[in-house]
């Protein structure tokens, strides 16, 4: 039986320490940096200052939001699938979310938690 070195035992070691090093940084990469990023998100409202209160926040968070006069205009844009989904934002502030139906499941549930907290925001001030 033949005994390996200390010297092939150490750099054996060292080596495999590197590579499961290279390997955690590679998959742990994409977690880190993932998020919404320039998400496409459309708000239906004829009043800018309506529009600039819900879309404020959509911005902060990394949207692209356009505004859209009409629901059918915004309609077309979610077929055409030129936004994940778009909210329409009616006098007395209430919200109704339209999604693609393709639209990433991230993306959707994204999409309804921040209508939802645009929504309870302007009903509280």
């Amino acid at each position: 039986m033949k005994v390996s070195s200390p010297k092939f035992i150490l750099t054996l070691a060292v080596g495999l320490t590197v590579v499961l090093g290279i390997m955690m940084t590679t998959f742990s990469l994409p977690a880190v940096n993932s998020g919404v990023n320039n998400v496409p998100v459309g708000v239906v409202t004829t009043d800018k200052a309506v529009y600039d209160k819900f879309a404020t926040p959509l911005e902060k968070k990394g949207f692209d939001v356009k505004q859209y006069k009409s629901v059918s205009s915004m309609k077309d844009a979610v077929n055409n699938r030129k936004v994940y989904g778009a909210f329409e934002v009616s006098n007395t502030g209430d919200m109704t979310l339209y999604k693609a139906t393709a639209a990433s499941t991230a993306v959707a549930q994204a999409l309804e938690t921040m209508g939802n907290a645009v929504v309870a925001q302007q009903k509280t001030a």
